[in-house]
């Protein structure tokens, strides 16, 4: 995941507890039951979706409902991603998306909440900036009470969406499903030729058939190399143009071992670790033209083949 989750949880006088992956990086749900149990104080699971990874969300609702957790999900990296063909973020008491300039949805800055909890939306309304009745400004909202309640109770964080980073959003949202097919249909191009031309060292994860995907990032691991060969393999990516971004650099806010700077609680993840320790992730920018995407995708298979020293290049 990324590092403004055990930010945000930090922030709130909270604690996070750090949940191993799996090879398909999703949320090793072995591994959740195992913490849970670990710490039987745990009043809440934030389930990040990175990159738009989907565990078994079926088996997610069980195990919150078993345990009495709420459960709530990070869409930051799921606009336009689907469980059982229906936008993801259902599940949740609570869902955050992200419309930053990374995402699929691209404001800028920003993002927006979903919920079906009429009081959370309450607060919601008055944590954003709304203050004194102008609960009545707000076209969709709950029950006046529920607002009044709020009102009286909530603080104000004026961090309400402003009119043209929403102005700016509302076309993408429009043709979110045309973008969805252009992303897949340039992914699909990537990703057969990195198992056609370097299948035996380049793994490209798969997801779970429940899963509609975005091929908005690429994440791949190399497997059968060792740390001298991962260097080269990047060394090779960036000097023929292609940004790679190794998932345990020290500067990646995606490993959790950098957070620990911060104050981070220290876990130890070895699957997680050992995952990451050969791992990519590539933004699959949308302004390319089609033609462009297969041939990044040849260097990076290139550089795998020196990377693993084969003599027939």
């Amino acid at each position: 995941t990324f590092t403004a989750l055990p930010s945000t949880i930090m922030r709130l006088g909270a604690e996070p507890v750090l949940v191993e992956a799996t090879k398909s990086w999703t949320m090793d749900l072995d591994d959740l039951e195992k913490k849970i149990a670990a710490f039987p104080d745990a009043k809440v699971l934030l389930l990040s979706h990175m990159r738009g990874k989907v565990c078994d969300m079926d088996r997610v609702v069980e195990i919150c409902e078993k345990n009495g957790i709420t459960l709530v999900e990070d869409c930051a990296h799921s606009c336009g991603v689907t469980w059982r063909g229906k936008q993801l973020g259902y599940h949740a008491r609570v869902t955050a998306y992200s419309t930053q300039s990374d995402k699929v949805i691209n404001s800028g800055e920003g993002g927006f909440i979903t919920t079906d909890d009429d009081e959370i939306a309450a607060k919601i309304i008055y944590l954003s900036g709304c203050y004194e009745r102008r609960y009545g400004k707000h076209a969709v909202r709950p029950a006046d009470e529920l607002c009044e309640v709020a009102m009286a109770e909530m603080p104000n964080l004026s961090c309400r969406m402003n009119e043209v980073t929403a102005a700016v959003m509302r076309p993408l949202i429009k043709n979110l499903p045309q973008r969805v097919a252009d992303y897949n249909r340039r992914y699909d191009s990537v990703v057969k030729v990195l198992r056609e031309e370097a299948g035996d060292i380049i793994v490209v994860p798969t997801q779970d058939e429940r899963v509609g995907t975005v091929g908005d990032h690429l994440n791949f691991y190399l497997t059968g190399v060792t740390d001298e060969q991962n260097a080269l393999f990047r060394q090779t990516c960036v000097a023929m143009g292609v940004p790679v971004s190794w998932f345990q650099s020290q500067v990646n806010a995606r490993w959790h071992v950098n957070w620990r700077k911060y104050g981070s609680p220290t876990f130890d993840l070895p699957n997680t670790d050992e995952v990451l320790r050969f791992a990519y992730d590539l933004k699959m920018p949308p302004y390319f033209d089609d033609a462009d995407f297969p041939a990044f995708a040849r260097v990076i298979a290139h550089a795998a083949r020196v990377a693993a020293g084969d003599d027939d290049l």
